[in-house]
């Protein structure tokens, strides 16, 4: 409700909103280019940490469940 009245804050549809547009377009707004930018980068350090946790935890189960297994036999 904030950048309601803000003319560089555009209006969202609904498609818009469902899509998850409302935070690049507040960034976009308050910062420019640069709050673009920023959100970006921020979706990208996101999917890496997220792609990162999912590699350990493949990694843990394979050590575990597996190569521990194997030792033991």
């Amino acid at each position: 409700m904030a950048l309601t009245g803000d003319p560089s804050m555009r209006n969202l549809t609904p498609a818009d909103v469902s899509a998850g547009l409302p935070a690049s377009a507040a960034a976009a707004a308050l910062l420019g280019k640069a709050g673009a930018t920023i959100l970006l980068i921020l979706l990208f350090l996101a999917v890496t940490s997220a792609s990162s946790a999912e590699l350990i935890a493949v990694s843990s189960i394979l050590t575990y469940d597996i190569y521990k297994v194997t030792l033991e036999h």
